[in-house]
C-alpha cells in the first residue's frame, strides 16, 4: 500500500454565538494526518479546546451530500483517527468536521482528498553520485498501463516527506524508469527525496529516501587564457574528505557534469591549489569543465564551470568574397531510436553499410540522408522511399530553412551550423586564394576521401603533402600523421558512398556531399568526388547522401 502523507497545521475557528455555558465557540484543530492509497484513507487529528466534545467525520464524493456518511473517531493517547473504507480509486471525495456537545451542534469548513490511482507502483531510486552540491536518483513507475501518467520526477526538500510544493523535478511522462539529476544543493546537509507519478486527477508518491551532500572538499577554479583549442583551469583542495587525496585534476566535456570518465587531466595529489591544462579542443564549442579529487572512499568534484573556445583564423576557410566558416570536426549522423544528431567521432569515420538499416526503428546511426531531411515538416532523416516529394519538397532551395540539418541540436549546440551552398563549394574547391594548393585526394586510416585545407594553412614538418593531387596514389596518412594534420586543422570528407532506398553503393569509391541548393523541386546539388574527378552536379532528392556543416565564421 502506497500512502500519501500531507501534514497540515492549521487552525479551525467556528463561527458561533459567543455562550459561556457551553463552551463551543473556537474549536481548534492542532494536526491533521491525511494518509491514502486507492481504496482507503484514514485522517489523524488532535484538538485541544473545548474539551468536552464530540467530534465526527462526514464524507462523501458528492460536494452537495457530504453528511451521507458519518464515522466516529478511535481515541488515542488524544489522536481522533477516522478510518474511511470502501472508497473507489482516482476519486475526489469531500470531507469535514462536525462538532457537537448535548446543547448545540456545529460544521467546519469542507475539505477533500483524492484516491490514488489503482494498480501503480512507484519506487524511488536510491541515490548515487553524492557531491557537495549535487546528487543523482530517479524513480521506477510500474502498472497495468490503462492509467495515463502525464508527468513523473521527484520531489526534495531539507524537511521530510516533500510534496510538489517543494523542489520537483519533472522528467516527462509515462510508465517505465527515469533518472533525476539535483544540483544547486547545500553542502553538508541532509535532504529527503521521493519518486512521483500525476495522473489525471491525483499524485502519487513513491518510497521516501533520505540522504547527506558531502562537506566541501574542492573548488574549481575559474578558466582562463581560452583559445580556439586551449585553455587553463585547475582547482583548490581545501580537505582530503577524511583519507589522503591520491589523486587530483579536472574533468571536461561538451555535456553537462562531466566525470573522470570524460576528457581529463591528473595534476598530483594533496590538498591545496593545482593548475590544469585543457587541450585539443574544438574551436568556437562550448565546455563544462570540474575540478576533481580521488581518496580511498569516493571521487569529489567541484562546482561546474562553463566556457567557449575561440574562433581561430588558422582553422577558417573562405566560400566566397565575403564569407568565411569553420568547418564541423565529422560528417553528420543520426540515431533514429533516440532521435539525436551528432557529429562523428573522427573526420575519416563514417557509418557505411550499416546504412541499408534505416528505417525509424534502428538502433544504430545513420549518415547517408535524403535531401532535407533535418526532420521539419515530416521530413525524418530515417525516409528510405524514392518519391522525391517526401524530400522538403515545397522548398527550392533549403538554405536558412528548418529544412537545413543545422537547425537541429547536434552535441549540445542548437541552429549554430548550416549546409554550404553549391556557389559556396565551387568557390571553397576552385576561386579562394591558392584553391589549387589547398586541396587533393588523399587516404587516412586507409578510407579513401577529399581533403580540404584552411587559407593560411601551415604545414606540419613531419608531413609530406601533393597539392591537388587527382588521385589515391599519394598522400597516404596513417592515424599518427593524420593526428598532425587535423592539429593543422585539415578537413577530411570520406568517400561514404550513396545510399538508394536500403542498398548502400560506391563505399571508398565516390563522396557525396549536399548543398542547401536546388535547381528543381524534385533535385538538388551536391559536391561530388571521385578517383579521377570532382565537382558540383545534381542528383534526385531521395538518394542518400554525406552532410558535412559549416558554421559562420
Amino acid at each position: 500500500m502506497k500512502r500519501l502523507l500531507i501534514l497540515l497545521l492549521f487552525i479551525v475557528a467556528l463561527s458561533c454565538k459567543k455562550d459561556d455555558k457551553l463552551n463551543i465557540c473556537q474549536v481548534v484543530i492542532n494536526e491533521e494526518i491525511v494518509e491514502i492509497n486507492g481504496y482507503n484513507a484514514t485522517i489523524s487529528a488532535t484538538y485541544s479546546y473545548p474539551s468536552a466534545l464530540n467530534i465526527n467525520l462526514a464524507y462523501s464524493n458528492d460536494e452537495n451530500n457530504i453528511s451521507g456518511n458519518v464515522l466516529s473517531p478511535s481515541i488515542d493517547n488524544g489522536v481522533l483517527t477516522f478510518v474511511i473504507t470502501d472508497l473507489q480509486p482516482q476519486t475526489k471525495y469531500y470531507y469535514r468536521y462536525e462538532y457537537s456537545n448535548s446543547l448545540m451542534k456545529s460544521k467546519s469548513d469542507v475539505k477533500s482528498f483524492v484516491t490514488q490511482a489503482q494498480g501503480i507502483t512507484i519506487t524511488t531510486t536510491p541515490v548515487t553520485d553524492i557531491t557537495d552540491n549535487s546528487a543523482k536518483t530517479g524513480g521506477t513507475i510500474d502498472g497495468d498501463g490503462q492509467i495515463q501518467i502525464q508527468s513523473r520526477g521527484i520531489c526534495y526538500s531539507v524537511h521530510p516527506n516533500p510534496t510538489l510544493n517543494d523542489h520537483v523535478i519533472t522528467n516527462g511522462s509515462g510508465f517505465g524508469s527515469f533518472v533525476s539529476i539535483m544540483t544547486d544543493l547545500n553542502d553538508n546537509t541532509e535532504y529527503y527525496v521521493k519518486a512521483y507519478a500525476q495522473t489525471i486527477d491525483s499524485v502519487i508518491f513513491g518510497n521516501q529516501i533520505s540522504f547527506k551532500t558531502d562537506p566541501t572538499i574542492i573548488l574549481t577554479k575559474p578558466v582562463t587564457d581560452i583559445t580556439a583549442t586551449t585553455a587553463v583551469c585547475g582547482g583548490n583542495i581545501i580537505s582530503d574528505g577524511g583519507s589522503p587525496i591520491i589523486v587530483r585534476g579536472v574533468c571536461w566535456s561538451t555535456h553537462e557534469n562531466p566525470t573522470t570518465s570524460d576528457e581529463s587531466t591528473t595534476n598530483g595529489n594533496g590538498i591545496g591549489e593545482y593548475v590544469s591544462y585543457l587541450t585539443n579542443l574544438q574551436p568556437h564549442t562550448q565546455y563544462y569543465v570540474r575540478a576533481y579529487a580521488v581518496n580511498s572512499n569516493k571521487i569529489y568534484y567541484g562546482e561546474q564551470e562553463l566556457f567557449t573556445t575561440i574562433l581561430g583564423d588558422a582553422q577558417t576557410f573562405s566560400v566566397s568574397e565575403t564569407a568565411i566558416v569553420i568547418f564541423s570536426p565529422g560528417n553528420l549522423q543520426y540515431n533514429s531510436r533516440s532521435n539525436s544528431w551528432k557529429f562523428a567521432d573522427h573526420q575519416y569515420d563514417h557509418c557505411g553499410i550499416l546504412n541499408q538499416y534505416i528505417g525509424n526503428d534502428y538502433s544504430g546511426w545513420i549518415d547517408l540522408f535524403g535531401y532535407g531531411t533535418s526532420g521539419y515538416n515530416g521530413c525524418n532523416p530515417w525516409f528510405n522511399s524514392n518519391n522525391n516529394s517526401d524530400y522538403a519538397s515545397d522548398v527550392l532551395n533549403i538554405a536558412g530553412t528548418m529544412y537545413d540539418w543545422g537547425m537541429n541540436d547536434i552535441n549540445g549546440l542548437q541552429d549554430e551550423w548550416r549546409t554550404l551552398t553549391e556557389e559556396e563549394w565551387l568557390y571553397l574547391l576552385n576561386s579562394r586564394n591558392n584553391a589549387s594548393r589547398l586541396r587533393a585526394k588523399a587516404v587516412v586510416n586507409n578510407i579513401r576521401g577529399f581533403l580540404l585545407l584552411p587559407d593560411n594553412w601551415v604545414k606540419p614538418e613531419s608531413i609530406t603533402f601533393i597539392e591537388d593531387a587527382i588521385d589515391w596514389s599519394s598522400n597516404i596518412y596513417d592515424l599518427s600523421q593524420w593526428d598532425d594534420l587535423e592539429n593543422s586543422h585539415a578537413v577530411f570528407l570520406p568517400a561514404s558512398g550513396n545510399r538508394n532506398r536500403n542498398t548502400v553503393n560506391d563505399l571508398n569509391r565516390i563522396g557525396g556531399y549536399w548543398s542547401s541548393s536546388s535547381t528543381s523541386f524534385t533535385t538538388a546539388m551536391y559536391m561530388i568526388f571521385t578517383e579521377t574527378t570532382y565537382n558540383t552536379t545534381s542528383s534526385a532528392r531521395y538518394f542518400g547522401r554525406s552532410v558535412r556543416l559549416v558554421k559562420n565564421y
